[in-house]
């Protein structure tokens, strides 16, 4: 059997040319925005610092769409190295600096006093945390918090994310599905679902949930270094 791939690797070959260019677009505006902050004054500094922020914030959302699709595909390359649990958190919390989404909300997180080093890639790992916060983000209600905690497994260490609503259970039992949203708009849906493409297919971790009368908990466990005590 024969199978013509050929609009399938234009596809790709237009898709990587996209990614590359926007990229670059948004490089050189982040730039001129760290430019306009350092010899700039007053109310144009301010809006050169927010220009500076949002560029950030746009690349990293270009990124990690570009490594959805690398995913979904099956062609996303992983690089497994030892890496500090908290660090990946504290470098997905910065994703959420000036959110709207963090509005009257709070993310309350205390890095750990021992290590938490774990064999991932930090990139895919981030992402899973960043939907993770995210998610919870969106359920929590003006002047709520969030709340993440590290704890050390047998198997491994595991991230919690915790926030106060509670999953009905006809939402619950569809919540990793790919297309399902609890979110009326379309485009929706994709967020939960890319935790489990990202964390067990790629990384060999577990995601999972637990929801009820006293909040609802995302969990992301990762196996640790070897040489590390559990």
């Amino acid at each position: 059997a024969f199978r013509d791939v050929s609009n399938e690797n234009r596809r790709q070959v237009l898709e990587r040319t996209f990614f590359h260019d926007i990229l670059n677009t948004v490089g050189g505006l982040k730039g001129w925005g760290e430019i306009l902050a350092r010899y700039g004054e007053g109310r144009s500094a301010a809006a050169a610092d927010k220009i500076r922020t949002l560029a950030g914030q746009l690349t990293r959302e270009i990124l990690a769409q570009r490594d959805l699709m690398d995913a979904e595909a099956g062609r996303l390359q992983v690089s497994f190295q030892d890496t500090e649990f908290d660090d990946i958190i504290g470098d997905a919390l910065t994703v959420f600096e000036g959110h709207d989404v963090t509005a009257d909300r709070d993310i309350r997180w205390t890095r750990s006093d021992g290590p938490t080093t774990v064999s991932t890639d930090p990139g895919p790992a981030s992402r899973v945390v960043v939907n993770m916060v995210k998610n919870a983000l969106e359920a929590t209600p003006p002047g709520g918090a969030v709340e993440l905690s590290l704890a050390r497994r047998s198997e491994g260490i595991r991230l919690e994310v915790w926030n106060e609503g509670r999953i009905p259970d006809p939402v619950a039992e569809q919540i990793f599905k790919r297309s399902f949203s609890t979110k009326a708009s379309s485009g929706r849906g994709l967020g939960t679902w890319s935790m489990k493409l990202f964390g067990e297919e790629y990384l060999g971790g577990r995601v999972d949930f637990h929801t009820g009368n006293h909040g609802t908990v995302f969990s992301f466990e990762l196996p640790v270094s070897p040489g590390e005590d559990p």
